[in-house]
C-alpha cells in the first residue's frame, strides 16, 4: 500500500531513467558539487630503464643460518597424548 503523499512507483522509475535521482537521494540532501581537478604539473616517472639483473649466483645468503628451536622441546607429544588419554 503506497504511503500518502509519496510519489508513485511509475513516477520514480521515470525520474531515475531520465537521469534524475530517486526519493532516497532527495531525502539525503543535495548532491555535492565536486571541484575540477587541477592538471598534473610534474612528469610521470620513466620506468623504461630497469636496474641491472642480479645473477642467481649472487642471490645467496652470506651468513650461516641455524634451524629454529624445537617447539616440542624434544618430547614425543604423540606418545604423551596417548598415555594421558588411553583410559588406563
Amino acid at each position: 500500500m503506497p504511503t500518502p503523499g509519496a510519489p508513485s512507483r511509475s513516477v520514480i522509475v521515470r525520474s531515475v531513467r531520465a537521469g534524475g535521482s530517486g526519493p532516497h537521494t532527495r531525502s539525503m540532501g543535495r548532491a555535492r558539487k565536486t571541484a575540477a581537478k587541477a592538471p598534473r604539473t610534474r612528469e610521470p616517472r620513466d620506468f623504461t630503464h630497469l636496474p641491472e639483473r642480479v645473477p642467481p649466483e649472487q642471490m645467496r645468503t652470506v651468513q650461516d643460518v641455524d634451524p629454529g628451536p624445537d617447539p616440542r622441546g624434544g618430547r614425543d607429544t604423540e606418545t604423551d597424548f596417548l598415555l594421558r588419554n588411553a583410559g588406563f
